[in-house]
């Protein structure tokens, strides 16, 4: 897990470093948008790409000379084995991984939710794609998916620019609270990855080039559009409110930069060259930083045995790297003992005991002839010549050297440990790993069945349940008559269907008791309504307090969806509009 981080941290640093020096500065904004997005998940994917290199199994006496090593406190490389390695990194981890992941997960709740207050508790305007969130406080305009936040006193006024509504807008459609939302969800995960931090700081950037360019396409002055930036570039209201975490706002930093991109223009050429630098880096990254992976095997040389064969009939066996072909047809090792049988139907006697195997193994591992050679054995052809096998004479040396892979030890180990702790009483058994378990066990050498985990001493599997047979004193339609009849009596009486169900002849339950005026105060208080008593604004809490013993007040209640109630009490009749 430690070096999957590294490896992924070291890929997000050349991405980000190839995009500081080649592309940050240029109008493309579209394709650097996608750019960090990608580069991100590319980091994220390329450490668990892994490529096999097969490779022959290291001799005994090397693999001697490794054990010894590490029993005399050497690594296999022959260096000393120090603290370092024996420190539990892993617990450790486990430890402190989910404490930061709580901690983040929380701060990401509390801005989220912050977000969602302000929607809710404020009031809201529609205009065109997006929905105007008129806030109280003197937060800068900022937006967050489609709603666009600003502040309600300049809104009324009429003060705030029509080149900043555009400017947010242009966050909304553009959907810039994706990539905003995705880079947050990953500082959770990955809280303590730094350059998290400076990928989130430019896409926040680039959006706002986006954004400053969707105005400037508007035929806007562009020395009027940046003095208008320039005065909503106040520090210390972002400080006081710290706003908009999770949202696009228009003060975000780095103006100087978002002004020399507007006069910028980069050219096709330029864009295609940059581009084409991408390859080569993005090969570097596969080179560098995927696995590699060795796996040992017991690959015998090729070697071809072939001998004469009379008439049509024949039998030519090819194995090429654990593919079986039968006369030519590609046959699977599940089937291969029937199409064996099903191809020497028609054979006699004679045919079974006068025509050899005419085989060719090449770059197959010998574990696979193993099993090739266990499925021949089933075959009438095998029987026929008293259990023959398929493989020459002088070739059961190597069968008989061959051992179970390291991979095949571990997955024995499991399954064995596994079903010798099970309660005998009490046992569970899966085909498919009894088999799988049985077949390691017969491909390992004696020295390896000896360390291994002993084969669990199964139970013979039960016979299946016989079925259960007709009474013979009765014919089938008696019994059936008898059993329908025995139903009928046990029938509960009240168990009748009617057009309507089981229990339409029951009267409809009474409706439910009307709310009171107190419980409809408090219900609509919890959806955000806003209180007027004798037309004068009133908190909700006020409003709670006056109908709490005091049921004699008049109340209307207005509202177009379920968000947007207004409520007018007054102590005198209401006149409702007509």
């Amino acid at each position: 897990m430690l070096e999957y981080l590294l490896k992924s941290t070291a890929c997000m640093a050349l991405l980000l470093l190839f995009y500081k020096l080649l592309l940050e500065k240029e109008s493309i904004h579209v394709y650097k948008r996608f750019f960090l997005i990608g580069s991100i998940l590319v980091s994220l994917i390329i450490p668990v790409l892994v490529f096999t290199e097969y490779i022959e199994m290291v001799s005994t006496v090397v693999q001697t000379q490794i054990n010894r090593q590490v029993q005399q406190g050497m690594t296999p490389s022959g260096q000393p084995i120090t603290d370092m390695d024996v420190i539990h990194w892993k617990k450790l981890w486990s430890t402190l991984y989910p404490i930061g992941v709580l901690i983040f997960g929380l701060r990401f709740s509390k801005h989220f939710y912050q977000i969602l207050r302000r929607i809710k508790k404020n009031p809201k305007i529609k205009a065109n794609f997006t929905t105007l969130v008129l806030l109280q406080e003197k937060l800068p305009p900022h937006t967050f998916f489609n709603y666009v936040f600003l502040n309600k006193d300049e809104f009324e006024r009429k003060v705030v620019p029509n080149e900043v509504l555009v400017h947010e807008e242009t966050h909304a459609r553009q959907y810039h609270s994706l990539d905003v939302l995705f880079i947050e969800v990953l500082q959770v995960l990955l809280w303590f990855n730094p350059l998290l931090y400076l990928f989130k700081k430019s896409i926040k950037l680039n959006h706002e080039f986006l954004a400053d360019s969707a105005v400037l396409k508007e035929k806007v002055n562009t020395q009027k559009y940046q003095n208008t930036l320039l005065s909503y570039l106040s520090v210390g209201s972002e400080k006081k409110y710290q706003p908009i975490y999770m949202a696009n706002a228009i003060n975000y930093s780095s103006i100087k930069k978002r002004f020399i991109i507007m006069k910028t223009k980069t050219s096709k050429k330029s864009f295609v060259l940059r581009t084409l630098l991408l390859l080569p880096m993005l090969a570097f990254l596969l080179f560098a930083f995927s696995e590699k992976r060795t796996v040992e095997t017991d690959t015998p040389p090729t070697k071809t045995w072939s001998v004469q064969h009379r008439g049509k009939k024949q039998f030519i066996l090819r194995i090429d790297n654990s593919q079986i072909f039968l006369n030519g047809n590609n046959v699977a090792i599940a089937s291969f003992a029937q199409a064996v049988d099903d191809m020497t139907a028609d054979w006699k006697k004679v045919d079974y005991a006068s025509i050899p195997c005419r085989a060719n193994f090449s770059s197959t591992p010998a574990s696979f002839l193993i099993k090739v050679e266990i499925e021949f054995k089933k075959t009438l052809f095998s029987k026929s010549n008293e259990g023959m096998t398929i493989f020459p004479k002088g070739y059961e040396k190597i069968i008989v050297q061959s051992s179970a892979s390291r991979e095949q030890m571990k997955e024995y180990n499991a399954l064995a440990k596994k079903y010798n702790e099970m309660p005998k009483d009490h046992i569970r058994i899966l085909q498919k790993e009894v088999e799988r378990m049985t077949y390691i066990y017969n491909i390992m050498s004696d020295k390896q069945r000896k360390d291994a985990e002993p084969f669990p001493n199964l139970p013979e599997p039960p016979s299946p349940p016989k079925a259960p047979k007709p009474s013979k004193k009765v014919s089938d339609h008696e019994y059936a008559s008898n059993q329908i009849e025995t139903i009928i009596e046990k029938q509960d009486p009240y168990d009748v269907v009617k057009s309507g169900g089981i229990y339409a002849s029951l009267p409809p339950p009474p409706p439910p008791a009307p709310k009171t005026p107190l419980e409809h105060i408090k219900e609509v208080a919890e959806k955000g309504a806003i209180f007027y008593l004798n037309n004068e604004r009133i908190s909700a809490e006020k409003a709670i307090a006056l109908f709490e013993g005091n049921e004699a007040l008049n109340i209307v209640t207005e509202h177009a969806t379920d968000s947007d109630y207004v409520v007018h009490i007054s102590t005198e009749p209401i006149r409702t509009k007509e």
